[in-house]
This record gives structure tokens, C-alpha cells and sequence, in this order.
């Protein structure tokens, strides 16, 4: 028998039995504007540059002017590529012609 008897017997329950509401604070009662929950971006450590550089970067669809200059970019590429192809047939038409 215990000797805190008048107790009702009850099964110990952890205090943080409830998780979501533990994570923040109660909302103020009485605030009109809601505080930002996260702060300024903090500056990238050349670490964190480094591995985001890795990673491939978020595709944004509905971002339609980046998508144009995107495509714009590969066409230039392209060009360039086939200009650059050019440039070696003629090089080796040349080498062989000697």
C-alpha cells in the first residue's frame, strides 16, 4: 500500500503527453499581428553553398518567365554547340586535305 493514500489511482502519465501543443507557445490572446515564426535567413557557411550546389535545384512550374529564359539559355547553347560542331568538320576537312 502507498503511503500517499488518498490519492485516486490513476496511471502516471508524462506531462508531455500532448506533443503539438508542447512544440509552441499558446497563441497570444490579445495579439493582433501574429509574430513571424521563423527569423531572417541566416547567411550560407560555404559548406552549406557547397552542398546545395550538389543538389539539383527546385523545379518552380508555375515560374514562366524563368522557364522562358531557361529555354532561351539551352537554345543559345545549342546554337553555340552546332557552331562549335561546325568548326571541327572544317577543322578535320582541313587535316585531311594535307
Amino acid at each position: 500500500a502507498s503511503s500517499n493514500s488518498h490519492a485516486p489511482r490513476a496511471p502516471h502519465v508524462p506531462h508531455s503527453a500532448n506533443p503539438a501543443h508542447a512544440a509552441h507557445p499558446p497563441p497570444d490572446k490579445y495579439a493582433t499581428v501574429r509574430p513571424q515564426r521563423r527569423t531572417d535567413p541566416q547567411p550560407l557557411s560555404a559548406a552549406a553553398l557547397e552542398y546545395r550546389s550538389l543538389q539539383r535545384p527546385r523545379r518552380q512550374p508555375n515560374n514562366n518567365q524563368r522557364r522562358q529564359r531557361q529555354q532561351q539559355q539551352q537554345q543559345q547553347q545549342q546554337q553555340q554547340q552546332q557552331q562549335q560542331q561546325q568548326h571541327d568538320q572544317r577543322d578535320l576537312y582541313a587535316v585531311t586535305e594535307l
